[in-house]
């Protein structure tokens, strides 16, 4: 699917029939639209099943298994990230490092140790 467009354009020119009435009308329901969207991404397109309009790095939470998703860069599967833990105060993640260079395990906070 492609990007996210405009879907109610303003053609107000002299060689068209646009009048400042279909303007506003298409300027409320595209401001609509916009908060819709922008509310999706707030909540990491939470929903049961998967969204209709993916893109490639796009993230997604289904709601029923709790799992956060990532879509892969060629926009043809979902990987999942991880998911969160039964008690619903944790996120467990699937992979963190994919020891690539040689690190043994992720670690972090004040007290976690460094890897030397």
């Amino acid at each position: 699917m492609a990007e996210w467009q405009v879907k109610w354009p303003v053609e107000y020119s002299a060689a068209s029939d646009e009048s400042i009435d279909s303007w506003v009308q298409k300027h409320i329901a595209e401001i609509g639209r916009i908060y819709e969207l922008l509310n999706r991404v707030r909540r990491l397109d939470s929903k049961a099943g998967d969204p209709d309009d993916t893109t490639g790095y796009s993230f997604h939470v289904d709601n029923i298994t709790d799992t956060l998703y990532m879509r892969n860069p060629a926009n043809t599967a979902w990987v999942s990230i991880g998911k969160l833990n039964a008690a619903k105060d944790r996120f467990i993640f699937d992979r963190v490092v994919e020891n690539n260079g040689g690190i043994a395990s992720f670690q972090m906070g004040k007290l976690a140790d460094r890897q030397r």
